[in-house]
């Protein structure tokens, strides 16, 4: 019965590349982030090639809560400034103004 050869660095950075592709078409920063970590994992294990399958996951699954947990609370301290912030919430656009009813 033949194994199957064991995941390596280049295949956490197809992962990483695929998940950037993918924020490309579902904007939110979210799958950047992820993608980065799938690639931090596979530095890790270009590191440590001895390191088995379950501590790879473990090492991506923390990463990956990690710096989701930093990015979100960073865009709460910092959120994006915009010149129309209204631009997608149709009732707030109306409020403030002043208008004539004939």
């Amino acid at each position: 019965m033949l194994m199957p050869d064991p995941v390596q660095f280049w295949h956490w950075w197809a992962l990483g590349g695929v998940l950037s592709i993918v924020e490309v078409f579902a904007p939110g920063f979210m799958f950047l982030w992820i993608g980065i970590e799938a690639g931090l994992v596979g530095c890790l294990l270009l590191i440590w090639p001895g390191l088995e399958v379950p501590g790879q996951i473990f090492a991506f699954a923390i990463l990956s809560v990690a710096s989701l947990i930093v990015w979100s609370r960073f865009q709460k301290v910092r959120p994006a400034k915009s010149d129309k912030p209204n631009l997608n919430r149709r009732g707030a656009q109306y409020m403030g103004q002043r208008a004539a009813l004939q």
